[in-house]
């Protein structure tokens, strides 16, 4: 397993649930081939924090989503991760085309991308762990192919804790693909901005870079802990009008909140 997790984790995976089934059926009508990539897949499984309940993660979801995607890619960087993600996923090989690598998204991805078929439907999870593990040159790259679609995990706290540290501006500059988050944490450590209204405006930032490529862009779901911390959204980017509307009736239904 990953790790213990809490329960806002959920959160995603509930999103995931409800979204690749119902972008599957909108685009298997038209395409021979539809791809998944799962850039930052982990182990496949989680073990919920207090009741130890045992939580498929987002791999073992996309392999049990109806009508499926033809091909399945996972990408994993951790070895004890990767190997019990192999574990995990074994049993599904008899059925869907599955290709795992042990490797770093940012580097593996280019060649990924070039031997799938330009006009193939491309769906890909970008769910870091932190900032750092996601470059926005890799994000760019999957964005300039004309029928991608992007699910992202954009950590508000890992944002706010980088803000925080010298060392790590170069960190976000990667990350955002830009420096003008600088005038963003600038304002709210002169106090111009309130933490609420820096968290949006980081948010925004990053959707504005994103909407360089889609015409679609929306967050569709926010996570907090338990002390209502707040954590995490859920971006979605597309260029597709009737996949870009399963995110938004997902974000009418619950909120935003993604309960």
């Amino acid at each position: 397993m990953r790790y213990v997790v809490g329960s806002w984790v959920t959160k995603k995976l509930n999103f995931l649930k409800y979204y690749l089934p119902k972008c599957t059926a909108t685009i298997s009508t038209d395409c021979s081939r539809s791809y998944y990539v799962d850039a930052f897949a982990s182990s496949g499984k989680n073990r919920l924090r207090n009741s130890g309940r045992i939580l498929e993660g987002s791999p073992l979801i996309a392999l049990q989503t109806e009508p499926a995607f033809t091909n399945y890619i996972f990408i994993e960087s951790n070895g004890w991760y990767y190997y019990q993600l192999l574990e995990n996923i074994a049993s599904h090989h008899d059925r869907l085309d599955i290709q795992s690598f042990f490797d770093d998204c940012n580097k593996l991805l280019p060649d990924v991308l070039a031997r799938i078929p330009p006009n193939s439907p491309l769906f890909v999870f970008f769910d870091p762990e932190g900032i750092q593990e996601l470059l926005w040159v890799t994000v760019e790259e999957v964005a300039k192919r004309s029928n991608a679609h992007l699910i992202v995990t954009f950590s508000c706290m890992g944002v706010a804790r980088c803000c925080q540290k010298r060392q790590d501006e170069d960190a976000l500059d990667r990350f955002y693909g830009t420096r003008r988050w600088r005038d963003i944490a600038s304002k709210r450590k002169l106090g111009k901005l309130s933490p609420e209204e820096a968290r949006d405006a980081f948010l925004h930032l990053y959707k504005m870079q994103l909407r360089k490529y889609f015409k679609y862009v929306d967050d569709v779901l926010f996570a907090e802990t338990e002390d209502h911390k707040p954590l995490y959204y859920v971006i979605v980017a597309t260029r597709d009008e009737s996949v870009f509307e399963i995110g938004r009736q997902y974000k009418i239904q619950h909120g935003g909140r993604g309960d």
